[in-house]
């Protein structure tokens, strides 16, 4: 009962905190570390939004995200970007969709969000396309997506 009362406390806090905010910049509730309207925002700016906050290492780390980015979202150019990125291991916020039903525990890396939307933009689904998302990826998972960005990047 406690648990539900505590979902219940936090589901509260996080649609009170996106509703209260000043809507005249998206990217400056990036700076809160709470929130983003997916569909406002940059590839680029999404990822900034889910580093973790050094300072601030020890709490809960989620990153709020509302709406719906659509299929063509993340660009070939991002893929580019992204790919960078996927050997990251800084530390980085689970997605945690205004629908969800509980706060995760745990975090993911920098690297593991890249290869996600790398997935989504490969699979040409809308972002995000679960309530939750905190991935773990593997060496494999690694070596399969240069293998494909090998391939794809000349196309």
């Amino acid at each position: 009962m406690k648990k539900l009362f505590y979902i219940f406390v936090v589901k509260i806090f996080f649609l009170s905190s996106l509703y209260s905010q000043n809507a005249s910049s998206n990217y400056d509730s990036l700076k809160n570390d709470a929130q983003v309207n997916i569909g406002d925002i940059t590839v680029i700016e999404f990822i900034e939004a889910l580093i973790v906050n050094e300072r601030k290492k020890d709490e809960i780390s989620v990153l709020l995200v509302s709406g719906t980015a659509d299929s063509n979202w993340i660009k070939k150019s991002d893929v580019e970007f992204l790919m960078s990125l996927i050997d990251s291991k800084q530390d980085a916020k689970c997605i945690f969709n205004i629908n969800a039903s509980f706060v995760p525990k745990g975090r993911s890396t920098i690297g593991d969000h890249a290869i996600r939307l790398i997935e989504v933009y490969k699979s040409k689904k809308e972002f995000p396309d679960e309530f939750l998302i905190c991935p773990k990826y593997n060496r494999k998972k690694r070596k399969e997506i240069k293998k494909w960005w090998l391939l794809e990047k000349d196309k």
